[in-house]
């Protein structure tokens, strides 16, 4: 994504970048710091959301919905949501959510 500036003055990152488009358009964004993810448009209600993609293909959303709930979607069938934490350098795994069966596993 290239970014121009429109104007007389300096490009100043630390001030934002902002990104628009079609609802359906897709930007990759790297970032060191903290990125804010913002819902703005001028015709309809945008759900700001961070979506992983891998091959093309849509595999996680990270979402707030219309009830205002946090969401952690997997998108690819069958498949977990897995949350690990590190035991004294040992990475374990603290908890799944098995997509293929209704079940919850906390260790």
């Amino acid at each position: 994504m290239p970014i121009r500036n429109f104007g007389g003055g300096t490009t100043r990152f630390n001030e934002g970048i902002i990104v628009s488009g079609s609802s359906d358009a897709s930007y990759t964004i790297f970032s060191s710091g903290s990125i804010e993810a913002q819902g703005i448009s001028l015709d309809k209600p945008v759900e700001p959301a961070v979506v992983c993609k891998k091959g093309g293909s849509d595999r996680a959303k990270v979402f707030i919905n219309s009830s205002n709930n946090l969401e952690i979607k997997q998108q690819f069938t069958n498949k977990h949501i897995v949350f690990k934490v590190n035991d004294e350098g040992t990475t374990r795994e603290a908890f799944r959510m098995d997509g293929s069966v209704p079940e919850v596993v906390v260790n």
